[in-house]
């Protein structure tokens, strides 16, 4: 199981400073964009995603699988969209993920950290979010 390094679709320094970080294997930069992968086999074996979750998913997931299976970053950048934050912030955008990320740490349901998330960020099709 692992991912790879991303960078944004943007010049600006402090989407540079974000993308330097997924270089790290903290569980706070492994969520969203991350392309993570791991073998159909081992994702059969442990249970795949959990149904209930519509968001978080990837953390759920890999909190199971981390405990059994080693995690690799490999070090090659993946292009993400910088869309979310050109439509809000880089401090909007930053602030949403935190707080999502540490309602889901606390023990939050889907229905909080959805509706948590809708309401901080602007989306250009609201209807394709979660």
């Amino acid at each position: 199981m692992g991912c790879f390094r991303f960078r944004f679709d943007s010049k600006k320094i402090v989407l540079k400073i974000n993308s330097y970080f997924t270089r790290f294997d903290f569980e706070v930069c492994r969520g969203g964009d991350q392309t993570l992968f791991i073998k159909r086999k081992e994702f059969n074996i442990m249970g795949g995603y959990n149904p209930n979750y519509r968001i978080m998913e990837e953390y759920d997931f890999m909190r199971k699988v981390r405990k059994q299976l080693k995690f690799k970053i490999i070090p090659k950048d993946v292009v993400v969209s910088a869309r979310k934050y050109e439509e809000n912030s880089y401090f909007r955008v930053n602030l949403a993920n935190f707080i999502v990320f540490n309602l889901y740490k606390g023990g939050a349901s889907q229905e909080k950290l959805i509706s948590t998330y809708k309401s901080m960020l602007n989306h250009r099709k609201p209807e394709a979010l979660i």
